[in-house]
């Protein structure tokens, strides 16, 4: 986002809350700064910089903690809450639009790179300022439900009368519990009408979706998929469905299968089993259906830019996670997972037997090394997450560099930045290079041409790791034994 202070525009890449008594000290010792001497230069297009405010404040005042001269800097913003809600309220607007109006199942998820480009660089995850801020903001929607803010997304749960694509023109378009459930629900209760002799209100349910029910569970249950949709509320905290035109009785009995309180051979006949919805008919399930072999797949088709009709694999946003395709085959799983290891320089054994590479960002960071390791040269001007401060504790940004050397066994390299060599850089800090034919911004800076992939979110969590290793580390030195002569 840009703030606007007098004359200048100064694009910001974090929000720093402080507690009114530290902000208004921090505010009084800026403006008693003495002016420092020397030239100070035009702020750049793709530079970002620090918003600090009060908790409750309204004000707020722009600043660079890296030590760069800048004109205009600090300057102080009478308005800055109110900029900085009208900019935040619009990020909401835009996620609750796009779920309501897209979503299908009353699920929808938002990555942060589709935020940071939709608004001016806005740099959002679920640990910085901004983020934060956004959280907030979508909990005050009626529109959603709940949420979550993962690695590298935002994912919502919207309230279904709200969601036209759900409803199809609303409760009467709905008919009757089984066609709701092709909105695939989750975290509700079930609960029989005004109309029912004898109230009756289900525990929680975790989900109920278009395919929580066997064939055969949904006839031996017809008598409660055709139970008519009278409501859908908040009322008890939840997601709450009312129906009519089915006895209490069955419908205590239904969630009563739903949450396995009845006997093995049953629940396995009435109640779908998702892994074994993929594959051919009459195949059996192989260890190639793992979950951590779909989402390697899943992120080396990424990597690579395989087009999505060649793609095996698809997200699922339902479970949150990654799956084959319907009718993939091993035949067609195993030549892509094993070009998969061999990016990742594994075998299938040491693959399965380590306990990393259980989240996305962890494949994604392995990927990006070893290709790095034979993408990068020396003397090559990059982009990377700055593993040192220039301008003391606190100072970690993407920083531009040279390459000084790669060390493809560590996969990390030493970066020449503006003052100093960093060394045991991780390859994967290393984001793009800087390519004068490259017009389009990346990573909020101009001319990068972007290597494997581009990850906003991935790249803050580079900065927290950085500062965080850093810190440890001057933690250790200060509690080293001094050495004496």
């Amino acid at each position: 986002m840009r703030i606007q202070a007098e004359n200048r525009a100064y694009r910001i890449g974090e929000v720093m809350a402080l507690s009114d008594t530290a902000y208004y000290a921090y505010r009084r010792e800026l403006q008693n700064r003495p002016p420092a001497e020397g030239n100070r230069r035009e702020p750049e297009g793709g530079r970002t910089f620090l918003l600090a405010m009060g908790e409750d404040g309204e004000d707020g005042v722009v600043v660079d903690l890296t030590g760069g001269r800048y004109e205009g800097l600090p300057a102080f913003v009478p308005d800055a809450r109110k900029q900085l809600d009208a900019h935040i309220a619009s990020i909401a607007e835009y996620c609750v639009r796009e779920g309501v109006e897209n979503t299908e199942n009353g699920e929808w998820s938002i990555t942060y790179e589709e935020l940071y480009f939709q608004f001016d660089g806005t740099t959002l995850t679920s640990r910085n300022g901004m983020g934060r801020l956004l959280q907030e903001k979508l909990r005050q929607r009626e529109e959603v439900n709940a949420l979550i803010m993962t690695e590298d997304c935002i994912e919502m749960s919207y309230h279904l009368e709200y969601c036209p694509n759900c409803q199809r023109g609303g409760l009467a378009g709905a008919m009757n519990l089984l066609s709701l459930m092709g909105c695939n629900l989750y975290d509700l209760h079930l609960e029989c009408g005004q109309d029912s002799e004898e109230p009756y209100l289900s525990p929680p349910l975790d989900r109920l979706t278009a395919d929580t029910l066997t064939e055969y569970g949904k006839r031996d249950w017809a008598d409660v998929m055709k139970a008519k949709v009278t409501g859908i509320s908040g009322k008890h905290g939840r997601m709450t469905v009312s129906l009519t035109g089915c006895s209490a009785e069955w419908l205590r009995d239904f969630c009563g299968l739903l949450l396995g309180d009845t006997n093995q051979g049953y629940y396995e006949q009435c109640v779908a089993m998702p892994d074994m919805a993929y594959g051919k008919a009459g195949e059996q399930p192989s260890d190639l259906r793992d979950s951590r072999v779909s989402d390697l797949i899943a992120t080396y088709e990424e990597l690579f830019h395989v087009q999505r009709d060649e793609r095996i694999t698809h997200y699922f946003g339902d479970y949150g996670s990654h799956f084959f395709n319907m009718g993939v085959t091993d035949q067609e799983i195993q030549p892509v997972y094993e070009k998969a290891l061999a990016v990742m320089e594994m075998d299938d054994a040491g693959f399965r037997s380590t306990k990393e590479f259980l989240h996305r960002g962890e494949i994604i960071g392995r990927m990006r090394d070893c290709l790095l390791a034979k993408e990068l040269h020396p003397g090559e001007e990059v982009l990377f997450v700055g593993t040192e401060p220039y301008g003391g504790p606190g100072d970690f940004e993407l920083r531009g560099g040279h390459i000084r050397f790669v060390d493809p066994e560590r996969k990390t390299c030493t970066v020449r930045g503006s003052f100093f060599d960093m060394k045991d850089v991780p390859l994967r800090y290393v984001l793009g290079r800087y390519n004068a034919e490259i017009t389009e911004t990346h990573y909020g800076r101009p001319h990068v041409e972007v290597l494997f992939g581009e990850y906003p979110a991935l790249a803050q969590q580079y900065l927290h790791e950085a500062e965080e290793r850093w810190e440890q580390y001057e933690t250790d030195a200060a509690a080293a034994p001094t050495q004496t002569m």
